[in-house]
């Protein structure tokens, strides 16, 4: 494939500004005060009626900080003042992903945008259910879903304050192409995710979430990839791996609550959970210990199954107390590696799923981009690059790619390539996802390891799941160059060219 050449004119775009605390983004604190959640007393967290049906899980592709303010659950609140919203520069390719514990029939969906200063317009949402793609749509009006979901995934398209510039291509009168980035001082927001049934509007909630802390004996390199804070973060895909000596037996985590919770019982799922290959690479759980730390001699024991789904546990007695350790007591060995791995838990309180807050993303957060400050990451961190290109000589040739780096140091790639010359029908659409560590970085490059997984959207692939003919996936590892003209990996990672500064 022909290198594309970014244009050398000098085109002022907002691409070449630093992402530091913007005035803009002050500004929309100090506007979004209302967005504030109102502290419940313990008594009111844990209510639950006959008609409530909470979600597994759901998590934002990209928050603003504070976390705990901006966070996705505010979209199945039932409260128009509050909002999930991406961090600044994130728009295009962001979402909202939430599963529901057990299939639930949908009639209808409809999504609430957030409108306030310094939130961009979102024109076009894509819809994925099960992990089929239902289609494209422009909000204002009723999404027509009509079947069980286990899954629900919604994801912005397209938004006003897009900034595009145009590619030097090598051949004019048949090339032509285009990159487009969004505008560093807007984000998008959505209020509230509210479904239907045929009797109306389902009261969906989120899990509960209560401030803490969340900590553990060892966790494996880097520590970003595998603190134990992925045990609520609702992505199965991002766990907690322990970084001992060994097989991980007598490993512990540590819970600590804001106020005093009952715990009925634990949702546990199980394993590295990323693709089937790393499931059996890594150890499992067989056995576990679980207590209140002032109430040792109360401490329950439970075994648990060798595979990915989700095991519920229901304790004989409630464990009560602020201060909880869970110990690990066997194991199941890994085909590759000694290092033991949990997905996801969730607590049980009276029928209501919980989940602690912890401060460490968000630290984690503050700490990756002290690091790059002044760099030429900080150029592109949280902000979509996309270029698109068309080529039409004796047959046609396009793609759209894209590519997007995430300051709590995940990434995410998309690329969508059509060639006549291979087939007439298809379009090769590949995803690749999942953590980046940070090499070397200066004003002028960086280099960066990706790792993930790298597959076909068709695959059975989290978000996206679907059945597709032409289904492949790679566990991947890769190394990207970073510099003013473009992005290129040694061997996943497509070029994609930067907008001029």
């Amino acid at each position: 494939m022909k290198k594309l050449i970014p244009i050398i004119a000098i085109i002022f775009l907002a691409y070449s500004c630093t992402d530091k605390t913007s005035t803009n983004e002050k500004d929309l604190k100090s506007k979004d005060k209302t967005n504030n959640n109102t502290e419940e007393t313990s008594s009111n967290k844990f209510q639950k009626s006959e008609k409530d049906i909470f979600l597994e899980g759901v998590y934002g592709t990209s928050t603003r900080l504070p976390f705990f303010e901006y966070h996705a659950g505010n979209c199945f609140d039932g409260k128009t003042e509050t909002a999930w919203i991406t961090m600044n520069g994130a728009g295009p390719n962001e979402g909202v992903m939430c599963y529901f514990a057990k299939p639930e029939y949908v009639k209808e969906i409809s999504i609430l945008p957030f409108q306030r200063d310094n939130l961009a317009k979102i024109n076009i949402i894509s819809v994925y259910c099960n992990g089929n793609e239902i289609g494209d749509y422009e909000l204002g009006t009723a999404i027509k879903i009509d079947k069980e979901i286990i899954s629900l995934f919604i994801k912005i398209k397209d938004v006003e304050n897009q900034l595009e510039t145009p590619m030097q291509v090598q051949e004019p009168e048949g090339e032509e192409g285009f990159v487009e980035v969004f505008d560093k001082d807007y984000a998008v927001g959505i209020s509230e995710i509210q479904i239907f049934d045929n009797d109306g509007q389902k009261q969906v909630k989120a899990p509960v979430m209560i401030k803490g802390n969340v900590s553990s004996t060892s966790v494996l390199e880097p520590e970003a990839a595998y603190h134990c804070s992925n045990l609520f973060d609702s992505k199965k895909d991002l766990v907690w791996v322990e970084g001992a000596l060994g097989r991980g037996v007598d490993e512990q985590i540590f819970f600590t609550f804001s106020e005093e919770v009952s715990i009925d019982g634990i949702i546990v799922f199980n394993g590295y959970q990323r693709s089937d290959s790393h499931y059996k690479s890594n150890a499992r759980v067989k056995s576990l210990e679980f207590f209140a730390k002032e109430s040792p001699e109360e401490k329950e024991i439970s075994d648990i199954s060798d595979m990915p789904e989700k095991q519920e546990i229901t304790f004989s007695k409630p464990q009560v107390g602020k201060e909880f350790i869970l110990s690990i007591k066997d194991i199941f060995s890994g085909e590759k590696y000694e290092d033991l791995a949990i997905a996801e838990i969730r607590f049980m309180s009276a029928g209501v799923p919980f989940i602690i807050y912890s401060a460490y993303t968000e630290e984690n957060i503050i700490a990756t981009k002290g690091k790059i400050e002044g760099s030429i990451l900080e150029k592109i961190l949280d902000r979509n690059i996309r270029n698109n290109y068309i080529a039409q000589f004796n047959e046609y040739f396009s793609f759209n790619r894209s590519f997007l780096l995430r300051s709590d140091n995940t990434f995410v790639m998309y690329n969508d390539e059509y060639d006549e010359g291979i087939s007439m029908k298809d379009t090769l659409k590949i995803v690749a996802d999942g953590n980046w560590e940070l090499i070397e970085a200066n004003e002028k490059t960086a280099k960066i390891r990706v790792f993930g997984k790298y597959a076909s959207l068709t695959d059975d692939y989290g978000m996206y799941k679907g059945e597709g003919a032409k289904t492949f996936q790679k566990i991947f590892q890769d190394f990207v160059i970073i510099n003013s003209k473009n992005i290129v990996g040694e061997k996943f990672i497509e070029e994609l060219i930067l907008p001029a500064q």
